[in-house]
């Protein structure tokens, strides 16, 4: 094997620039494959932080069966006394009101004076006992609390009782990528002076002021009593977002809400060897359908298949990047090979044998993916580390490094570098002395094009095929990850050779004139070489695909579909809202109207792959009467009057379109799905394109939605959420304003008047359309950056096989130059190729 080495590194040696850029093509796909990789478990490793904090390390978790009811605090006692349960612990939850009084400056007239200011805000509080120890929190500032009268505060609650952030942008957990929740934090406290001459001084001071732990805040919930608690800490924020929190003692937060020996949830941990699903099983009958037990491991298990649903398309895509280096590095191999043709043909002549000729060509291709590998690995590590840094806050448990996808990438660079030599390595196997020394040039027949478009077609057709004939949904997906789209890509990319063909026919006499070329000159060169330029044009059609479909997608999204949602002019979000909310809304002269919306999100088995991703869908109850009045619906099967009279009626639900295109579910079908341990079936009775109230939901979750990935509403009555899933939580209340009001000047008014209430966002449905928006295009801008990226890799592709035209071209570009052509023309020549 020592000549088959010296050999290939001689023929790389030869080439170093073209080496160089076949190097560098597999270097960027492994780069790219190996960023996405690292960003990917890092965001996975924060959704796994952020489930933890949700649901902590218990075996099993008990709730009333509607999320707005709690229950005594006895029945910790009867949870104690299970002979399965080893640990419990318990909270009281519920969403108050946090206010504190700081000075700041203000501008008054040509000057900056100070002034005070109530800052306020409203968050989910967390009764608990801190003695018991059940409560761990990573603190980036201050301690925990030890007695009564104290409070932790998360940063996202800090963030809101800051002076910057009550002036400017009061009200919503929309965090943008990179931003600080706790930016005052960091900066120490400086005392507030009188005056200011200058804005930018003013600016300054007022950066520094906010929520610090010593502090007092006052908390308090609607019409009941207020009480001041010192701030003795800040928790991190939620990773990736999510509501504003704060812990409070147990017998505090009982105060403050009235609700003595009351509890939300009590969470326990079983003894060694006890199987939780048959201990909820059993338990669950003894509890009867006021309370509902449930398993954590349920909710892990669902987080665990959408988490990995989101590699398969990871997969698929470094398949497809590495097959596309392949045919990169099978193009450049295979022309360096008609380069050598006489040189080959001298060492068969001298001893090789055709077996020392193809090891030679795969220790080529095994250099180059490997050098690729360990150039393009470690970047790629190094771009997601930058991402990860820059983003610290989102992402807090830091940079992922997954061994096994990181050495999947390195193999796959190897094997892209291997598998493009094949071809290569099979034509110098049949390489014969005579033939290869007497022939300068070997022409391309014509029916090796037309087998390779025939190919190309058939892999076309069985994609075709794939998607087309089968009818559940199952067959399709499956059908269509594993055989149809990697035929597809393949079928596209042989068709670039029929495609050079036609194209230089079509073209090359006019781009001749246009360049001022010889008639033929332009359109014999490329014809001499099809399937060199036609795998090249192939390898830059995915990048270029990729654009087209993301943008077409997307722009359609953002103009057919977001762009033709009617918002209601504004929504409050809360934890359970009461009908107090609503009515306190209501009295405000300026609110013309209201509805209570619940979301509550259903099994169902209408969507999703199975065995891969565990999805949901948003069951939007709302009362038929307001809610009719303020959405715009289109209807695609059923009528408004008649669909309104059933839902009134109960067992009805109307369901969006997706449900008709996807089961074919239509107006007298009927609607199965599940919530709270109740199956319940729904007529349907009228199918609409969805107004995009579950993208509300998100817009006011932040962070949480990837437990249930929700597509997708139904729509029904309040009375039949109330009646079969027993729940009466209202979690949305959208709002119609009058015509004579702004939207800013009405949130500020609802957001100060319902604080402590329940309540604890507001937005507007401009405001929320203007986010999604930016959402949206913010995941266009970075799917763009991988398409880029994939075109760049083409680059190196079609570079290596210009300079490779070049040089095998040099004698007749020497005659061209004898018999008068000028370098410029040579120049246009490659500029037409």
């Amino acid at each position: 094997m020592r000549a088959v080495w010296r050999l290939a590194t001689r023929s790389l040696w030869a080439r170093p620039w073209r080496s160089a850029m076949l190097i560098a093509a597999v270097a960027l796909s492994a780069a790219l494959i190996a960023a996405v990789a690292c960003a990917l478990d890092s965001v996975n490793r924060a959704i796994a932080e952020q489930l933890s904090s949700q649901i902590g390390q218990a075996d099993a978790r008990l709730t009333a069966s509607s999320s707005s009811v709690d229950f005594p605090v006895s029945y910790l006692d009867v949870v104690e006394s299970w002979d399965e349960v080893d640990r419990v612990w318990a909270e009281l939850t519920s969403t108050v009101g946090l206010t504190i009084v700081k000075d700041g400056m203000v501008a008054q007239g040509d000057e900056y004076v100070r002034t005070q200011r109530l800052l306020r805000t409203s968050s989910l509080a967390h009764g608990v006992w801190f003695s018991t120890g059940q409560v761990n929190l990573k603190l980036i500032a201050g301690r925990m609390p030890t007695d009564r009268g104290e409070i932790v505060i998360d940063a996202l609650t800090a963030r809101r009782l800051s002076w910057i952030e009550a002036v400017e942008s009061f009200g919503s957990n929309v965090l943008q990528l990179g931003s600080s929740t706790s930016r005052h934090l960091d900066l120490k406290p400086i005392p507030v002076p009188e005056r200011a001459s200058t804005a930018e001084q003013a600016a300054r001071i007022n950066e520094h002021v906010g929520v610090r732990p010593g502090d007092r805040v006052t908390v308090f919930r609607l019409l009941g009593p207020r009480r001041t608690l010192e701030v003795v800490g800040v928790a991190a924020p939620p990773p990736l977002g999510g509501r504003p929190q704060v812990w409070i003692s147990m017998p505090d937060l009982a105060e403050i809400l009235r609700k003595e020996n009351r509890l939300s949830l009590i969470e326990m941990t079983l003894k060694d060897g006890v199987d939780a699903e048959a201990f909820v099983d059993r338990r669950q009958a003894e509890l009867g359908d006021r309370f509902l037990l449930q398993t954590t491991a349920k909710v892990r298990t669902g987080v665990e298949r959408n988490v990995a649903s989101s590699q398969l398309g990871f997969v698929l895509a470094a398949v497809l990047c590495f097959l596309s280096a392949g045919f990169i590095i099978m193009t450049g191999l295979n022309t360096g090979l008609a380069e050598q043709r006489r040189s080959l043909a001298i060492l068969r002549c001298v001893g090789a044998t055709p077996g020392h000729l193809a090891w030679t060509q795969l220790a080529i291709g095994l250099a180059v993916g490997g050098l690729g590998a360990a150039i393009g690995v470690p970047a790629g590590v190094g771009v997601a580390w930058v991402l990860v840094e820059v983003f610290r806050e989102q992402m807090p448990s830091g940079l992922g490094l997954p061994a096994l996808t990181l050495a999947l990438s390195a193999i796959g660079a190897t094997m892209a570098g291997v598998g493009g030599a094949l071809w290569p390595a099979w034509q110098a196997s049949r390489l014969s002395p005579m033939s290869a020394l007497s022939a300068r040039a070997v022409p391309v027949r014509a029916r090796h094009v037309k087998l390779t478009m025939l190919v190309g077609l058939l892999g076309l057709l069985v994609q075709a095929g794939v998607v087309g004939i089968p009818t559940d949904g199952q067959v399709v997906f499956w059908g269509y990850a594993t055989l149809g789209l990697p035929l597809m890509f393949l079928g596209y990319f042989l068709l670039g050779v029929p495609m050079v063909v036609l194209m230089v026919r079509a073209l090359a006499p006019g781009l001749s004139a246009l360049l001022g070329l010889p008639r033929e000159l332009l359109g014999r060169t490329m014809r001499a070489t099809p399937f060199r330029y036609g795998l090249t044009a192939g390898a830059m059609m995915g990048g270029l695909a990729l654009m087209v479909a993301l943008w077409t997608n997307g722009g359609g999204f953002l103009r057919d579909w977001l762009g033709k949602i009617r918002f209601p002019d504004a929504f409050v979000s809360g934890v359970a809202l009461s009908e107090e909310s609503q009515r306190r809304l209501n009295e405000l002269p300026f609110v013309e109207q209201t509805c209570a919306i619940t979301l509550l999100p259903v099994e169902t088995d209408v969507f999703g792959v199975k065995a891969l991703q565990s999805y949901k869908t948003t069951f939007v109850a709302f009362e038929p009467e307001t809610f009719f009045e303020m959405a715009d619906l289109d209807w695609v099967q059923g009528d408004p009057e008649t669909a309104k009279r059933r839902l009134r009626e109960g067992g009805a639900v109307i369901v969006a379109r997706e449900f008709y295109v996807a089961k074919k579910m239509g107006v007298g079908d009927v609607f199965t799905c599940k919530a709270n341990d109740r199956e319940e079936s729904f007529e349907i009775v009228g199918v609409v394109t969805s107004p995009g109230l579950e993208l509300v939901s998100k817009f006011f979750n932040v962070g949480e939605q990837y437990v249930d990935q929700s597509v997708h509403a139904v729509f029904g009555s309040r009375r039949d959420l109330k009646e079969r899933f027993g729940d009466e939580s209202i979690g949305l209340i959208q709002i119609e304003l009058s015509d004579d009001i702004d939207d800013e000047t009405a949130l500020e008014t609802i957001r100060s008047e319902l604080i402590g209430s329940g309540v604890l966002d507001a937005g507007s449905g401009r405001q929320i359309r203007e986010e999604l928006i930016a959402l949206v295009k913010g995941f266009l801008l970075v799917f763009s950056v991988v398409a880029a990226m994939s075109m760049l890799i083409a680059c190196f592709g079609v570079a290596n096989v210009v300079a490779a035209s070049i040089h095998a071209r040099r004698f007749e570009f020497g005659v061209l130059r004898a018999v008068g052509a000028q370098r410029w023309l040579l120049t246009r020549l490659i500029i037409g190729e």
